[in-house]
C-alpha cells in the first residue's frame, strides 16, 4: 500500500513541474516578464521550461527517478534563492514555504524511488531475474561438468582393474605332477554402493 501511495505522490509532484514547463513554452512572454521582474534574462525561459518539462516527465514515468528528483529539488532551492528571496515580505512567506514543502516531497520521492509504476523498478526487476537465471545456468553447467568428470574417472578406474587369480577347489586328489586348475577372474576392488546389489 505504501508503494502505491508513494507512486501517486510522485506523479502529483511531477505534474506540477510538467504544467509549469508547458505554461512557459505556451506563453513565453508572460514567463519572460516574470524572469525580468526577478532580474534574470528572458533567454532562460525556454531552457528552464524544457528542463521542467523533461525532468517532470522523467519523474512521472520513473526514469532515473533519483536523478530527476534531485535535479528538481536543487532547481526549486535555486528558485527560492533567486526569485522568492524576500524572506521578510509576508506575501512571499507562503510561496517560500510551499517551495520548501515541495523540496521535502522531492526528498521523499528520492527515499521511495522504487515505488510502483516506474521504469526504474521494472528495469531492476528484470536485472535481478536475469542475474538469477545466469546463476542457475552457471550452477547447472558446474554440476554437468562435475558429473562428466566423475564419469570419466569411473571409466578410467574400471579400465585399470587387474585380473586376480582364484583357486578352484577339487574334490579328488590330483595325480603327481598334475597342476591344480586355476580360474582367472576379475574382481572390482571398489566398494559397491547401496543400489549396486545385482
Amino acid at each position: 500500500m505504501s508503494a502505491f501511495v508513494a507512486a501517486i505522490g510522485r506523479i502529483l509532484i511531477a505534474l506540477l513541474f510538467i504544467v509549469s514547463g508547458a505554461n512557459k513554452l505556451m506563453a513565453p512572454g508572460v514567463a519572460a516578464a516574470g524572469f525580468a521582474q526577478a532580474g534574470m534574462s528572458d533567454a532562460l525561459v525556454v531552457p528552464v521550461a524544457v528542463f521542467e518539462l523533461v525532468a517532470g516527465i522523467c519523474l512521472a514515468i520513473g526514469i532515473v527517478t533519483g536523478l530527476a528528483a534531485t535535479a528538481l529539488a536543487v532547481f526549486t532551492a535555486l528558485t527560492i534563492l533567486m526569485v522568492h528571496n524576500q524572506f521578510t515580505d509576508p506575501t512571499q512567506v507562503p510561496v517560500i514555504l510551499s517551495h520548501v514543502a515541495l523540496i521535502g516531497g522531492l526528498l521523499m520521492v528520492i527515499a521511495h524511488k522504487l515505488s510502483l509504476w516506474q521504469y526504474d523498478r521494472m528495469r531492476l526487476s528484470r536485472e535481478r531475474d536475469r542475474a538469477k537465471l545466469d546463476a542457475e545456468a552457471t550452477r547447472h553447467d558446474a554440476e554437468l561438468r562435475a558429473a562428466r568428470a566423475e564419469n570419466r574417472a569411473d571409466l578410467a578406474e574400471r579400465s585399470n582393474v587387474q585380473p586376480v587369480e582364484t583357486t578352484r577347489v577339487v574334490t579328488a586328489p590330483a595325480p603327481d605332477g598334475t597342476p591344480v586348475p586355476v580360474d582367472v577372474g576379475y574382481v572390482d576392488p571398489r566398494p559397491r554402493k547401496w543400489y549396486q546389489v545385482w
